[in-house]
């Protein structure tokens, strides 16, 4: 019996970039009445997200991954954005890249959806989570909190299939293949 692991697959932040990021998670807080915030080790640029999928499937998807492979870009993150929600907010800086970015995403969604895996039919819209359930305090504007936080920016060599685990704590995520640009 084959067992079930929450997957997704992600460009992973370099260590200086975490540095800012956490910078960006310090306003933020400051900012709001409540919410959870993405702890440092956690920031990523999530590409596909796969869900549940049984432990036999893992070398199709890291296949997949490898086939896709492009030359390292750039990528650079941007202004604060958010999805609203009734429990609260979901707040992100946004990513700006090179075409190969989305160029990245399409290809590797079309030869995971060709395996015969589902995932989500919403354009892909690259962010970085910064919170969730989040309430800004009365008064506080996006655009004005975004102009506080540092500009940030790196080479994306390459990315990353992640294991998600669910804790009390907050979520875990673990590499389980790399394909390097």
């Amino acid at each position: 019996m084959s067992t079930d692991l929450r997957l997704f697959i992600a460009i992973e932040c370099p260590e200086e970039v975490k540095t800012g990021l956490e910078q960006s998670a310090a306003l933020l807080r400051r900012a709001c009445t409540r919410g959870t915030f993405s702890r440092r080790e956690n920031f990523h640029l999530t590409l596909v997200f796969l869900g549940q999928v049984p432990a036999s499937r893992v070398g199709e998807i890291t296949a997949a991954m490898d086939a896709c492979a492009v030359p390292p870009f750039r990528i650079a993150i941007g202004h604060m954005g958010r999805f609203r929600r009734n429990d609260g907010d979901i707040l992100w800086r946004q990513i700006s890249a090179e075409d190969s970015l989305t160029a990245l995403q399409g290809h590797l969604s079309a030869l995971l959806r060709e395996k015969g895996f589902p995932l989500e039919d919403r354009g892909f819209r690259p962010h970085l989570t910064m919170a969730r359930r989040a309430v800004l305090k009365e008064g506080v504007r996006l655009a004005e909190l975004s102009a506080e936080m540092p500009e940030l920016s790196y080479e994306a060599a390459g990315m990353t299939l992640m294991r998600s685990e669910l804790l009390r704590s907050g979520p875990v995520y673990t590499p389980v293949h790399q394909t390097r640009f």
